[in-house]
């Protein structure tokens, strides 16, 4: 179960890192890697850019933050036994 934990987890973090740098570069190009080193919390607020900008709910980039989760709890939990 351990395994599938860290599965859940990596790829949930995969994808939701490669989901905001897609984002991120469509709206503003190459001066996104610029925003990001001087703007961390930046990251935080991708989701409401997204939201904003496109009109749509990013459900896909909650799904991975999700998978994160819930590869946290089963690890978490297969640590305890």
């Amino acid at each position: 179960m351990k395994i599938l934990g860290y599965v859940l987890l990596g790829l949930g973090y995969l994808y939701s890192f490669v989901m905001l740098w897609v984002n991120v570069i469509h709206w503003w190009g190459t001066g996104a890697v610029w925003a990001f080193i001087f703007s961390p919390v930046l990251a935080l607020f991708i989701p409401l850019i997204a939201w904003i900008v496109e009109g749509t709910f990013p459900v896909l980039l909650f799904a991975g933050w999700g998978a994160m989760a819930l590869g946290a709890i089963i690890t978490n939990s297969a640590s305890k036994d």
